[in-house]
């Protein structure tokens, strides 16, 4: 089997980029049991919907 290096991204809806990361790390550590990093967190424009694809998982709410 072979392995590849896949990036996903996604929105994280927080207050900051420090809270944005946390809140990402927190998804990893509880749900990815560590198997992901976060890069980066920037800001910019959501790509068009058109190509984007949807993943039949809940969504978590995480409250801090």
């Amino acid at each position: 089997m072979n392995k590849y290096e896949v990036h996903i991204s996604f929105v994280v809806r927080a207050k900051t980029r420090p809270e944005a990361y946390g809140i990402v790390g927190d998804l990893i550590n509880r749900h990815m049991r560590d198997l992901a990093t976060v890069d980066r967190v920037s800001q910019k424009p959501l790509p068009d919907p058109e190509e984007w694809i949807a993943i039949n998982e809940p969504i978590i709410r995480i409250e801090k």
